[in-house]
């Protein structure tokens, strides 16, 4: 997306990170800035309240999910409106430390 290279959204993007520099999920270091709602969706691609902090791995888990059409409906903390889902679960797990407690 166009987006992407504009330095408005590099702005944006290195701002999000030092706010919320840990994953949302794992609580792990952050490397992506994601879209809650994707702008293919409607999602503001400026807004900050669209915006959360993602490991590479929850990143592509999340846009994977969505390119394949099984994009998981998420409130407005970015985790899932379901609590039952594993990725709300794990973001409350308190053993994080552990190698590979997502899978």
């Amino acid at each position: 997306m166009r987006i992407y290279s504009k330095q408005r959204w590099l702005r944006l993007r290195k701002r999000q990170l030092s706010i919320k520099p840990t994953c949302k999920v794992c609580g792990r270091s952050a490397s992506q800035v994601d879209h809650i709602v994707p702008i293919n969706l409607g999602g503001d691609p400026w807004a900050m309240d669209n915006l959360q902090s993602l490991c590479s791995a929850h990143h592509s888990i999340k846009t994977g999910a969505e390119k394949a059409g099984n994009a998981v409906n998420v409130g407005a903390d970015g985790l899932p409106i379901d609590g039952t889902h594993w990725w709300g679960i794990s973001a409350n797990r308190t053993d994080k430390d552990e190698p590979g407690w997502w899978f």
